[in-house]
């Protein structure tokens, strides 16, 4: 830590899965501090710092007087902070997060960093200062190298693994699964494997680096909504059977390195393509083994640590520092 003061961060609700990201824009926001970020011992469970920090910057305790709370859904992780009065702003995870009259309080946020699927379904409407920050974005992978496991000979060949268990993903699911060998729902009504995804969401990779394929679609099709799975596939060092974004998956990542189920007009075509990937050993390693992002240039998205700090990045950073200097709870 340095010698600057310090800004004293707090999270509630799933607030704390968004430090990856939200803690390089606050840096950003409040450059003459040190952002010290308090989080209860409760959520050790729910860490990743050998993957999450970049700086040692986090204290495991309660801090009473914070600077700012970083505020989301899933209060059963964390329980809402109503006793605390300071500027917050807003992690938008998924529309599945409880919205409450709780979640937006009498006083509105410095900011909602949200996934566009909230908008689809109405619940921003009337909420000002929203920022598109896709959830991947807060995935516990490495900075400079997203591929950890980079082994091209695999024992299996699709891995399916799904909290959300939906008819189009096991649709989908049933079309590789008569086509190709070795294909693995982990869960749900297409279980047949006795093999055990341990872990957590975000442990996922640990799994994948033994298929070379993984279903990642999403849990609805929203322009510009991408969560965990994609990045978790790559992670894992596998290719992408991917579904969702509207076409905005294209604009970020490497089309030779994934398979975008919404290219074809049918799951059975989708799935015969997988199986001529497959059988095409040269093909196959040439996709595990490609460039993640389009034109093997990194996305400004993923650009969030660089000296250079990208435009997205350094127009949120100044909203809530203009709208933290205005709030009438900044202490």
């Amino acid at each position: 830590m340095n010698n600057k003061p310090q800004f004293s961060v707090v999270c509630d609700g799933m607030g704390h899965w968004g430090k990856k990201i939200i803690e390089c824009i606050l840096d950003v926001s409040f450059p003459e501090y040190d952002i010290i970020w308090y989080l209860e011992e409760s959520l050790k469970w729910d860490w990743y710092p050998e993957e999450v920090k970049y700086k040692d910057n986090l204290i495991w305790g309660d801090c009473s007087n914070p600077d700012i709370i970083i505020r989301a859904g899933y209060y059963n992780i964390s329980p809402l902070k109503k006793h605390l009065k300071c500027p917050y702003i807003m992690f938008g995870p998924e529309r599945g997060a409880p919205i409450t009259p709780d979640y937006l309080q009498a006083y509105p946020p410095l900011c909602w960093l949200f996934n566009p699927d909230f908008v689809k379904c109405g619940l921003l409407d009337n909420i000002p200062n929203k920022f598109h920050v896709p959830y991947m974005l807060a995935v516990p992978f490495n900075y400079d190298n997203i591929r950890e496991y980079t082994n091209t000979e695999r024992k299996y060949t699709v891995a399916y693994i799904a909290s959300n268990i939906a008819k189009y993903r096991d649709d989908m699911f049933i079309e590789l699964n008569k086509l190709l060998p070795d294909c693995h729902a982990y869960n749900g009504p297409q279980k047949n494997t006795e093999l055990k995804a341990s872990g957590y969401w975000k442990d996922t990779p640990h799994v994948f680096k033994d298929y070379y394929f993984a279903m990642c679609m999403e849990n609805n099709d929203t322009e510009g909504h991408m969560t965990e799975k994609m990045i978790n596939a790559y992670r894992g060092g596998c290719i992408p059977i991917y579904w969702g974004s509207k076409g905005f998956v294209k604009e970020v990542f490497n089309p030779d390195s994934f398979v975008y189920i919404q290219d074809f007009k049918t799951y059975r075509e989708c799935a015969e393509y997988v199986l001529s990937i497959y059988n095409d050993k040269e093909k196959l390693i040439k996709m595990l083994t490609a460039p993640i992002f389009k034109n093997n240039i990194k996305h400004d998205l993923f650009r969030f640590r660089d000296k250079n700090v990208p435009e997205w990045m350094q127009n949120i950073a100044k909203h809530i520092r203009d709208n933290y200097s205005k709030s009438e709870f900044n202490g």
